[in-house]
């Protein structure tokens, strides 16, 4: 263990921040779509990248002066469509600022950034999609919680700030968490510049790893932050570990081999003050001891886990 010592204090940031392995932002399937009247030919139902064109980032070509026009990259909804997308295994979270971006494409007329082509939709997002919450949106002059009311500006996706595109903060309607994310043209509710909303990407901002079955144990409060022991260890091939942590906010667990490199994401995100279990899979893990490491805040907790196969 002496040889990997200053690996693994890095990587359990005792002597270093080690970089952060990202959630995939992009969802993953589509659980519904419905496509209305004035949908675009060759970007409708008839495309042949569809779902995959709406499973990941945006066009990276698109700007507000120069719009995405490839199917590979766009789907139109149609005058009233709808289409519902659906992140397995992750969730989105409520974070601070902004949780999710929601690339439309509208475009800056004559490369005026003042004068915007819009075509716009609403959203709404659901835990268990079935039961939708509708964001509070306004239209002219306001543009507020609609699709397609801001271009794309080319930069950083998973950066509100350089990204363009249109902004959606859960605080905002009161939820905490969701998996779905509905998408319906705004038709007749809100006046725009065409019959028919595009979507081109949704990116999530904030994101907590549920594929290892993050479960909230109910109980009073905790005073401080605890990570107990798994159980049971030593393992073949999965084991429980429970933690609780005092205060809301971010919250990471993550698993090291020996030499320090991160094997595992099991919590990622905002977390509300309480007790969870997580279930750590280790079937493609080598047999070894392995450090798992629970940071909430400033607060950091590790112990050591023996897998035996």
């Amino acid at each position: 263990m002496k040889t990997y010592l200053p690996a693994l204090m890095v990587a359990l940031g005792l002597l270093g921040s080690a970089s952060q392995a990202q959630l995939r932002p992009w969802p993953d399937s589509v659980t519904f779509y419905r496509q209305g009247p004035n949908a675009a030919p060759g970007f409708d139902s008839t495309n042949p990248y569809f779902p995959m064109n709406v499973l990941g980032p945006p066009d990276p070509t698109a700007t507000g002066l120069v719009p995405s026009d490839i199917p590979e990259e766009l789907q139109s909804l149609g005058t009233g469509g709808e289409i519902i997308l659906k992140y397995s295994g992750r969730a989105i979270v409520d974070g601070p600022g902004p949780d999710f971006t929601v690339f439309g494409n509208p475009f800056f007329i004559g490369g005026d950034s003042n004068n915007v082509y819009r075509k716009v939709a609403i959203v709404s997002v659901s835990r268990d999609g079935v039961t939708f919450t509708e964001f509070p949106f306004q239209g002219a002059p306001v543009w507020h919680d609609l699709v397609g009311a801001t271009p794309t500006l080319g930069g950083n996706p998973l950066d509100p700030r350089v990204s363009g595109g249109d902004k959606f903060d859960l605080a905002e309607i009161g939820v905490d968490s969701v998996h779905f994310v509905k998408i319906v043209d705004a038709a007749g509710r809100v006046a725009d510049d065409g019959p028919s909303s595009n979507l081109d990407a949704v990116a999530a901002l904030h994101l907590v790893a549920l594929t290892t079955g993050v479960r909230d144990v109910a109980g009073s409060l905790p005073a401080g932050m605890i990570l107990a022991q798994n159980y049971p260890n030593p393992f073949n091939p999965s084991t429980e570990i429970s933690f609780s942590i005092p205060t809301a906010g971010l919250t990471t667990l993550k698993v090291y081999n020996n030499l320090g490199q991160e094997v595992s994401t099991l919590v990622n995100g905002q977390l509300q003050p309480g007790s969870y279990q997580v279930t750590l899979n280790a079937t493609n893990l080598a047999s070894g001891v392995y450090l798992y490491r629970l940071q909430a805040g400033s607060s950091i907790s590790v112990r050591k886990m023996i897998l035996l196969k």
